[in-house]
């Protein structure tokens, strides 16, 4: 009997996973402040949620296109979450154990493998004067994701299809990576932490619920049946991810511009990059 409840074998899983994050978070108290530089003061009255969207709507065009790129991709990404253990049940016939295994190795080693990989690959570029790398790289990245992430639900071979999920789910963490890095680079220090806070806000009010619900009405109404989950999952990609991708094309010239004109703040080390 645990403090939780009766827990399922799966359920378990879950708790023996999660409970060692819980207590590497309360380190985040030993980590000191860093010193900040190259910063402009700005005097603690003007840094308002007004000052904000002030700041914003004079750069609409970066702040549109980043949120509503984030808002699409993030649609599918939690879709795919949402119904790939259900799809590996109904289209291949596996079983609830042998899905949380090699699922959940599958979006574990894509997702671990491409984070640093896609911040590596956007320090390069900007060191080499692509001053819009972040958000160029994520554009580029949430497309190629488009291939695999249809493929993957669409093969026969239940493997492969883990495989192609495994790769699309490396290529579309980008957006964990580096929406949040695009989005730091077009606002002051001091307004970091609410550009922060909308975009979290848009992406889990507009995408989180939407995400699943779209797949599951595609799946019922269009497609006729529970079975057609898989197909249902393809074209929420097809369609979402390159959409998402033209949403971060049109929010790369507005940050290229803005950074060339200095007229952001940017990170200790591309300042010193660059």
């Amino acid at each position: 009997m645990w403090p939780l409840g009766d827990l399922q074998g799966w359920q378990l899983i879950f708790v023996i996973v999660g409970f060692p994050g819980l207590l590497m978070a309360l380190l985040i108290f030993l980590i000191p402040e860093p010193q900040r530089r190259h910063v402009t003061a700005t005097p603690r009255a003007e840094v308002t949620f007004r000052a904000y969207l002030t700041h914003a709507r004079s750069h609409a065009r970066f702040f549109a296109g980043l949120h509503a790129g984030a808002v699409i991709a993030i649609m599918v990404t939690t879709a795919l979450a949402a119904w790939t253990p259900v799809f590996f049940q109904r289209a291949h016939g596996w079983p609830v154990e042998h899905v949380g295994l090699w699922l959940g190795l599958a979006i574990v080693v894509g997702p671990t493998i491409g984070m640093p990989v896609h911040g590596l690959i956007s320090d390069f570029l900007f060191r080499k004067g692509t001053l819009d790398a972040p958000v160029r790289h994520l554009g580029r990245m949430v497309f190629l994701a488009t291939i695999p992430l249809v493929a993957g639900y669409l093969v026969a071979n239940p493997w492969l299809g883990l495989f192609l999920i495994c790769l699309g789910q490396g290529l579309v963490v980008a957006t964990t990576v580096l929406m949040p890095t695009s989005l730091q680079l077009m606002v002051p220090s001091a307004m970091r932490g609410k550009a922060a806070s909308f975009l979290l806000l848009a992406t889990a009010l507009a995408s989180v619920s939407a995400g699943p619900a779209i797949v599951a009405g595609i799946s019922d109404w269009l497609l006729g049946g529970p079975d057609r989950i898989g197909d249902a999952v393809a074209l929420v990609s097809a369609v979402g991810l390159p959409a998402a991708a033209l949403c971060f094309s049109i929010a790369a010239k507005p940050l290229r511009v803005a950074i060339a004109a200095r007229h952001i703040e940017k990170p200790m080390r591309w300042s010193r990059a660059s």
